[in-house]
């Protein structure tokens, strides 16, 4: 019976987008992006609730809440909503992120990473073994929460957790091109590629090539 009642009604909207013009559609179209945009964020379920969070033995420390969407929009619109949302957290941790390495960042501090997952919380990675207090994860969380109060997310879910620096294996063959994971920089640990010279050059062998042709000359 519900089954029914939903292919009509999928059918009468179908029918009815068919029937709208080309600048009807585009009108339609912005004012979905509009709402989407202008959609509010609610404090929804707690942070330490995570599994990732509540398994990990390597958290710290979880504040805030994990936000959900307190808007109108139809339930179709439930991809764009979390595309909105990702973006905010994107714009979270990309803006509270040079403050944070300038009184943070390891050496001078104890901050290696920091990140954001899939729009449910920041991720801020500390050193393990280093000795950090509670004023420090204050000050950190309130430049986190500063920046998330400005693209309206509130009570921010921020995770603290241990994590090492990455040690290079030694015995790594040489490549042309080696993929180093950068540190605290751009959102979701992004990678960078650094370039390394082979040890017989193209150049080394034209030369050797050249001397061997004078030599037989002679």
């Amino acid at each position: 019976m519900l089954a029914s009642i939903g292919i009509v009604t999928a059918e009468e909207n179908n029918s009815s987008d068919s029937e709208l013009t080309n600048e009807e559609k585009m009108t339609q179209f912005l004012a979905e992006q509009e709402a989407v945009r202008k959609a509010t964020f609610t404090p929804g379920i707690d942070v330490e609730n995570l599994t990732v969070v509540k398994n990990s033995p390597y958290v710290i420390e979880a504040r805030g809440n994990v936000p959900i969407a307190n808007t109108e929009i139809p339930i179709t619109y439930t991809e764009l909503i979390r595309r909105e949302q990702d973006d905010r957290f994107y714009l979270i941790n990309q803006n509270s992120q040079a403050e944070i390495i300038e009184r943070y960042a390891h050496p001078n501090g104890p901050v290696i990473a920091q990140g954001y997952s899939h729009g449910s919380y920041v991720s801020i990675s500390i050193l393990t073994g280093s000795d950090v207090d509670e004023e420090t994860l204050d000050s950190i969380y309130n430049i986190i929460e500063q920046e998330a109060n400005e693209v309206g997310i509130e009570n921010v879910p921020v995770v603290f957790m241990y994590e090492d620096i990455p040690i290079e294996d030694e015995e790594q063959p040489d490549t042309e091109e080696t993929d180093v994971e950068s540190s605290i920089d751009e959102p979701g640990n992004e990678t960078e590629t650094t370039n390394t010279t082979p040890g017989f050059s193209a150049l080394t062998l034209i030369i050797m090539i050249f001397m061997l042709w004078r030599f037989k000359s002679n």
